[in-house]
């Protein structure tokens, strides 16, 4: 027995000299022999990790990306295997042999800081060992999200001339970062001087000593970056936003005529009222702050107020007469603004010299009154005519001949870029083609003036108003690429009712517009294509879509109607007009999606289905199909058994419709199952349907012999039982109401071999009962005669049908049913195959295990140089059964000694250095003096471990004992 714990580490093979004395005998007498212990390897020490239990990486590192290299040392074994058992964060992967561990998905520091995760390893030695170790991970954060700003941009008004300090707006910009990579600092552009902004706050303001003119711009955009990591400017990310500041006016500019002086001279004849003198004067503010209002300064001439100048339009006019009141006349006029009650103000001189009537002035007699207004149409052409003109003089001479002209800005002219006067005949014609909806109105102020030393003149306003013509047709909302947009409102329920309003172009974002006046401005809309059907009725003068037809979503499920906007409402070109045409604005095309309702309940296909089943077949054998069909497509179909399945031996799958056989039928032979189906969408209609399903027993079935393949019977199967169907009695009843065949298999000839050239169909014939609630299935006997019968009647159709004979269908007479028999066989060749094969490697390991022993035999001999072979014939005895050894005294212990010898071992594995092992002390004694302890065999073969080839020295211990 072991004395200590072996350890193979320290020494592999034990050699030990056995001394056996037999103290009884006289002299005593000594036997010597060699014990020779192979220890073997037992896989005792488990791997072990080097010490990783920490490490740091970087986030959002690309997957596959090194992580560390787990290593493990065993002293037994190589390492066979790494593998990640605990990896709650699915961070990692590691390599099988290598122990590499890398990133094997994303990792987000902003989702999770630290990870962790436990490796283990496995050794390749018997029995496997293995050992566990967990990493610690700690995620580093990395800049990797930018700044985001709170909006895509910033829209702020404010004053202008706000002064340095004026709070702006307030930007705000968020980072996903932690820690310094997400705080977040705003900035402006370096050359941005009119603002400023808080760093921090992301507050922006106007920048002291700024000047914010509206005058000069009216809008500003600045450009606000955030960037993040402000102790950090190298990983820094930045993203910018732009603020659009718009400037409010302000009152801030005074009026300013368009020129100082205004001189004008005029007849004393003229009337009262007369204007004789425009004035302009303009403000660069906006709205109110720009309108003006005219007025004379008081004090400042013309005491006795011959003149008047009119607030809002500037125009100066006789206001008293002035007959024998001829002189000259400087007074100062103002115009200030926010309708004269503004903080700013302009003044201009204006000087009428009125003369002496040393002749008459002309006298307006077209038009008759000033300021009047003449109506001209749009879209005409050049050169019209626009109106004609007269003035009468009653002098002589040249201070009777009359000059016609205009006055624009204070200046004689007979031509502007709008009409031309003949200076004699004073015929205004047109300069341009005018069209209304760019301006509607002009004024002209006319001039006859004669011809005299100085002359004199008369002015007349003229008012001239375009009219429209109808030169726009109506216009629908069009894309960026000119096409017009779809029509489209909410989807329509296909059950919605007769009458109902599908939706309103008038008001919609869908209208069409038309630019003329009001009176060639109406719309009316008719539908063109896409309502053959004419489920639709469009109202012209709204717009209207009225549904006249109930929809049917099952039929059509998307309509397109081509609508055309037109000014007509009785255009009948829309009728006409069939074909849309491309990019025509004035057409869009309406939309109406119809939503599916669950309105249609599903049918069966047929109202009636007959099977048959027969008594032997197996659990779950399907009978029949069933199936229903679903106009809507709200979902699937499923069905369900509501009556008839007694002993619920009949299941039915609710997704296919296959109905099966949920029991054995062995106890409902002849039996009729009357089962009411349903079918159910997902609403909640339904169909109900009946099906009978007939069990037939080999007493109640007869056998066709037909002349043709199995294969193809079932193919045709339908035709043979339609036709046997159709067969009747000589009173004219049908013979059967349903005909079944329970097998279609290959022919069975008399000596029971089988062809596949033809074919055996076993049918069963059902007919109902006179009562008509129940049905009959015939007997064998019966059915055979029955056929019998009608074959000799109707011969041909027999043949047609391919029958060569009728028997009895006795199924365990005639029916080979080849399927277990074919089970069995093909069982039985695995079994035989699989006892071959391992009959041959039992022969291989027996074979190989001799070798081994020879191997090791050869191996031994030329080790210990002298070692007999035949030793080995020597009876095998248990090497320590020592069980009648009593030791009653003790024997003095000698010190055992080891020597040490050199050898080869295995290449595999290099052997431990030896080590000095403790002094072992054997006695061997009988206690009986008849008996003699037998000497101890050789270790046997089986129990030496199986040796290679020597490859590297080692050092092998022998140890004798004395």
């Amino acid at each position: 027995q072991t004395n200590i714990k072996l350890d193979r580490d320290r020494a592999s093979v034990v050699t030990l000299t056995v001394h056996v004395v037999d103290v009884t005998a006289t002299p005593q007498q000594t036997g010597t022999g060699n014990l020779i212990i192979n220890i073997l390897e037992y896989n005792d020490q488990h791997p072990q990790f080097l010490p990783y239990n920490n490490v740091t990486i970087d986030e959002e590192q690309p997957i596959g990306t090194f992580v560390m290299a787990l290593l493990a040392t065993d002293q037994d074994d190589p390492i066979a295997e790494y593998q990640i058992i605990q990896n709650p964060d699915n961070f990692f992967a590691i390599g099988y042999q290598t122990g590499v561990v890398s990133i094997s998905s994303r990792v987000d520091f902003e989702e999770v800081e630290f990870s962790q995760f436990t490796a283990q390893v496995w050794d390749s030695g018997t029995p496997r060992l293995g050992n566990t170790t967990t990493v610690y991970v700690t995620i580093r954060n990395i800049n990797d999200n930018s700044p985001i700003f709170n909006q895509g941009a910033y829209t702020v008004r404010i004053p202008e001339n706000s002064k340095g300090g004026k709070f702006v707006t307030n930007v705000f910009a968020t980072d996903k970062d932690k820690g310094d990579y997400g705080v977040v600092r705003y900035a402006l552009d370096s050359e941005e001087t009119r603002f400023t902004i808080n760093n921090i706050s992301g507050e922006i303001f106007v920048a002291p000593g700024a000047k914010l003119d509206r005058e000069e711009l009216r809008e500003l955009d600045i450009q606000v970056t955030a960037y993040d990591s402000p102790l950090d400017a190298v990983v820094r990310r930045f993203s910018t936003v732009t603020v659009y500041i718009t400037l409010q006016d302000e009152n801030d500019n005074p009026p300013k005529f368009n020129q100082p002086e205004y001189l004008q001279q005029i007849i004393e004849t003229i009337p009262i009222y007369t204007h004789v003198l425009q004035v302009f004067a303009s403000d660069p503010d906006d709205g109110n702050n720009a309108r003006l209002q005219f007025s004379k300064v008081p004090g400042s001439g013309d005491p006795d107020n011959f003149f008047a100048i009119e607030p809002t339009n500037g125009r100066i006019r006789v206001d008293r007469s002035l007959l024998r009141n001829s002189g000259t006349y400087v007074f100062h006029i103002m115009a200030r603004d926010e309708g004269g009650s503004g903080p700013f103000n302009s003044t201009a001189k204006v000087t009428i010299i009125v003369l002496e009537a040393t002749n008459s002035p002309p006298e307006w007699t077209i038009p008759p009154l000033d300021n009047m207004t003449i109506n001209v149409l749009e879209e005409q052409y050049l050169g019209m005519l626009v109106y004609d003109v007269e003035a009468k003089d009653s002098d002589r001479n040249d201070n009777g001949i009359i000059d016609y002209g205009f006055y624009v800005n204070g200046v004689y002219t007979t031509i502007t870029n709008e009409f031309r006067i003949n200076p004699i005949t004073g015929v205004i014609r047109a300069e341009k083609v005018y069209d209304r909806e760019t301006r509607d109105r002009y004024l002209l102020l006319l001039v006859a003036r004669d011809r005299g030393d100085p002359f004199l003149e008369t002015t007349r306003y003229l008012s001239i108003k375009i009219l429209d013509v109808n030169d726009n047709d109506p216009k629908f909302p069009t894309n960026s690429n000119g096409e017009t947009k779809e029509i489209q409102f909410e989807d329509i329920d296909e059950n919605k009712p007769v009458n109902s309003s599908l939706g309103r172009l008038l008001g919609s974002s869908f209208e069409a517009k038309d630019i003329d006046d009001a009176q060639y401005s109406k719309v009316f809309y008719y539908i063109i294509s896409g309502n053959e059907k004419g489920y639709f009725r469009l109202i012209p003068e709204t717009g209207d879509l009225i549904l006249t037809k109930r929809l049917d979503r099952e039929e059509q499920s998307v309509y397109l109607l081509d609508i055309q906007a037109t000014n007509n409402i009785s255009d009948y070109t829309v009728i006409r007009s069939r074909r849309r045409r491309a990019m025509d604005p004035s057409i869009a095309t309406w939309r109406i999606q119809i939503k599916n309702a669950n309105d249609v309940r599903p049918d069966f296909t047929q109202n009636l289905y007959h099977g048959c089943i027969s008594v032997r077949s197996s659990l779950g054998q399907s009978i029949l199909k069933v199936e229903a069909v679903d106009a809507d497509s709200v979902g699937s179909v499923t069905y369900s058994i509501q009556q008839g399945n007694r002993d619920n031996a009949i299941g039915i799958d609710s997704r296919s419709g296959v109905l099966y056989n949920a029991v054995l039928m062995n106890s409902y032979g002849g039996q009729t199952f009357d089962l009411k189906l349903r079918a159910t969408d997902q609403g909640t209609l339904y169909h109900n349907t009946t099906a009978l399903i007939f069990v037939t027993e080999p007493t109640r079935q007869v056998k066709l012999v037909l002349k043709q393949p199995a294969t193809e019977v079932r193919q045709f199967f339908e035709q043979i039982k339609k036709s046997l169907q159709k067969l009747t009695l000589q009173n004219g009843d049908f013979i059967f109401d349903y005909v079944c065949a329970t097998q279609i298999v290959d022919h069975v000839l008399d000596d029971g071999q089988t062809t596949s050239i033809w074919s055996d169909v076993y049918i069963s014939g059902i007919r109902r009962n006179y009562n008509g609630a129940s049905y009959y299935i015939y007997p064998t006997t019966e059915l055979l005669n029955l056929l019998n019968q009608q074959r000799s009647a109707n011969s041909d159709q027999f043949d047609m049908l391919y029958i060569q004979n009728i028997e009895a269908g006795n199924a365990e007479k005639n029916y080979l049913d080849r399927t277990p028999t074919m089970v069995v066989m093909i069982l039985v060749i695995i079994l035989i195959i699989l006892a071959l094969l391992f009959l041959l490697l039992a022969c291989w390991c027996i074979r190989s295990r001799r070798k081994q022993k020879e191997e090791r035999l050869r191996y031994k001999s030329s080790f210990r140089g002298g070692y007999d072979p035949s030793f080995q014939q020597v009876p095998e005895f248990k090497i320590y059964d020592n069980s009648g050894f009593q030791n009653d005294e003790p024997v003095p212990r000698e010190p055992m000694y080891a020597k040490v010898g050199k050898g080869r071992l295995d290449e595999r594995a290099p052997e431990p250095i030896p080590q000095q092992i403790e002094e072992i002390n054997v006695e061997i004694r009988d206690a009986s003096p008849d008996s003699s302890p037998p000497p101890s065999p050789p270790p046997s073969p089986k129990d030496t471990p199986r040796l290679s080839e020597p490859a590297e020295e080692d050092y092998r211990i022998e140890t004798e004992v004395m």
